[in-house]
Formats: structure tokens, C-alpha cells, sequence
């Protein structure tokens, strides 16, 4: 049996369109699948970004938490600096006191009532974190070293302290009054 032409053409169309319906289907997944890949590609970068946020945050938090904790620490340390920078004088009065000579029982045991006052407050001060600035003999150090006047001296080397003016100290390693000293020059020739 012949089939007319038009059914022929039909037929051909007929199977043309359903083997290109039976491909759309699939390059339909296909561009759902490239588009879900995409979106999920770009998803995770999402993610990446927003954890690296997230770390950045929590390491800026931490390093907030370790600078407050240490500048607390620092106050605390040198919260009586002003405090023990007025008492210095009192200190140096005390010592002059001490230093000098006296005659007479009253006299020796006044004498030897400042001299306990004196240890006394120079204990409270070594508490809470005072220390000499050791001066004779030393180098000259413009940090802990106040020079107010130049001594020619050929015994020792130059810039060398030969005498403490007055005692200079530091607060848990902080200059707090630089001692005041005479520094050795050598002799002109």
C-alpha cells in the first residue's frame, strides 16, 4: 500500500518532532543541572566568604579582648605612679635627715626614729614596684640618667657617674624621676 505523500511528509515530520521532543527533555536537565551547579558553585563561595568574615570577626574579637586585658594590666601597674612621684621628695627629706650627725641621747634616738620612718616608707615603696636607679660608678645612660654637671676626672673613663645628686627611681621598670648626677670628662691637654 502506497502512502500518499502528505502522509509521507507526515510521518517524517511526525518523527522528526518526536525525536526532538524525546532531546528536549534532556537539554532541558542538562541546562537545569549547569544552572544548579552555578547556583551551587556560587553558594559555596557564598560560604567560603561569609566564614572568612566570620574568622576575621572572631580574631579581631580575641585581639580586642587580649589588647583591653593587657592596657587593664598596665593600669593597674602604674595607677599609683603619680601618687609615689609626690612621695619621692619625702623620701630624699628623709634621707638628709639620716644623714646627718647628732649629739646627745635624745638627739641619737629622734635619729634613729626617722631612720625607722625612712626604711619603712622605702619598704612600702619597694612593695609596689619602686627601685633605685643605680648611679655611681655606672655608665652614663641618658634614659635613667639625669647629667647636671660634667667633672674632670682621669681616674675613670669618660662618662662615667661619679656622684649622685639625687637618687633617681623606677615603677615596675618605668623611669619615674631619672637620678640626677655628675658625669667624669677627661682632662684637656
Amino acid at each position: 500500500m502506497d502512502k500518499p505523500k502528505d502522509d509521507l511528509e507526515t510521518a517524517d515530520t511526525a518523527d522528526t518532532e518526536t525525536t526532538d521532543s524525546s532531546e528536549q527533555p534532556e537539554a532541558i536537565e542538562e541546562e537545569v543541572d549547569n544552572a544548579t551547579e552555578r547556583r551551587l558553585l556560587e553558594l559555596e563561595q557564598q560560604l567560603v566568604a561569609k566564614h572568612e568574615d566570620y574568622l576575621r570577626a572572631v580574631a579581631d574579637l580575641q585581639n580586642f579582648r587580649r589588647r583591653s586585658a593587657e592596657e587593664r594590666a598596665q593600669q593597674l601597674q602604674y595607677a599609683n605612679e603619680q601618687l609615689i612621684a609626690e612621695l619621692l621628695p619625702v623620701l630624699d627629706n628623709f634621707d638628709r635627715a639620716t644623714g646627718c650627725t647628732v649629739e646627745g641621747e635624745a638627739a641619737q634616738s629622734l635619729h634613729r626614729g626617722i631612720c625607722m620612718v625612712r626604711d619603712q616608707l622605702y619598704d612600702v615603696l619597694t612593695r609596689f614596684g619602686v627601685a633605685p636607679i643605680p648611679a655611681r660608678g655606672a655608665m652614663f645612660d641618658p634614659a635613667f640618667h639625669e647629667a647636671v654637671e660634667r667633672v674632670v676626672d682621669g681616674s675613670v673613663s669618660e662618662g662615667t657617674i661619679v656622684e649622685e645628686v639625687l637618687p633617681g627611681y623606677t615603677l615596675n621598670g618605668r623611669v619615674i624621676r631619672p637620678a640626677k648626677v655628675k658625669v667624669a670628662v677627661e682632662p684637656h691637654d
